[in-house]
C-alpha cells in the first residue's frame, strides 16, 4: 500500500504541473513528481505501474516546451522497463 501511496502523490504532483505558472515551479514539481514514483520503485522493484505512470508524467512535461526530445526519450525508457516488467499491462 505504502508504493501506491507514493505513485498517488507523484500523480497528484503531475497534475498540479500542468497548471503551476512558471517554468521553475513546472520543472519543480515534475522533478517531485519522478521524485514519488522512484521511491515507489524503491519499495517495490516489480511495480510496473510507477515506471508506466512516470513515462506518461514525463510525456506531459515534454509537451510544455523544454528539453522535449531528452524527455520523451526518458518517457520512453521507463515505458520499455514497465513492459518487461508486465509485458500486457504497461
Amino acid at each position: 500500500m505504502l508504493a501506491w501511496a507514493h505513485i498517488m502523490i507523484g500523480l497528484s504532483l503531475a497534475e498540479q504541473a500542468t497548471s503551476a505558472g512558471t517554468r521553475e515551479n513546472v520543472d519543480n514539481l515534475f522533478a517531485e513528481a519522478q521524485k514519488e514514483f522512484g521511491t515507489a520503485l524503491e519499495i517495490k522493484p516489480e511495480m510496473h505501474q510507477a515506471l508506466n505512470n512516470s513515462g506518461h508524467a514525463l510525456n506531459r512535461q515534454a509537451k510544455t516546451g523544454e528539453e522535449e526530445d531528452r524527455l520523451y526519450a526518458l518517457a520512453g525508457e521507463k515505458f520499455a522497463q514497465a513492459q518487461k516488467i508486465k509485458p500486457r499491462q504497461a
